[in-house]
């Protein structure tokens, strides 16, 4: 019967299923990251219901890196005196 094959294709402990679930949800991040150059990290884990740390570490484990963002203005104005 039709069950059994369908049985077969599912993940055989909890565990691969956790992982398996994992995976589609890193991606579907990865995927965010990709397409949304403009949109922080902070902003993509809003939108997933994260933690920047879980959209830091998605980004860490697939390579991808963006530019610095802005320095906020009083970072900016303690540089000055500094130098």
């Amino acid at each position: 019967p039709h069950y059994q094959e369908a049985h077969k294709q599912m993940p055989q402990t909890l565990r691969e299923a956790i992982r398996a679930a994992q995976s589609r949800f890193d991606l579907e991040v990865r995927d965010m990251i990709v397409s949304r150059p403009d949109l922080p990290y902070r902003d993509i884990g809003r939108v997933f219901g994260v933690s920047y740390d879980v959209v830091q570490r998605v980004a860490k484990d697939f390579g991808l890196k963006r530019k610095t963002g802005p320095k906020p203005g009083w970072l900016k104005k303690t540089h000055k005196q500094a130098v």
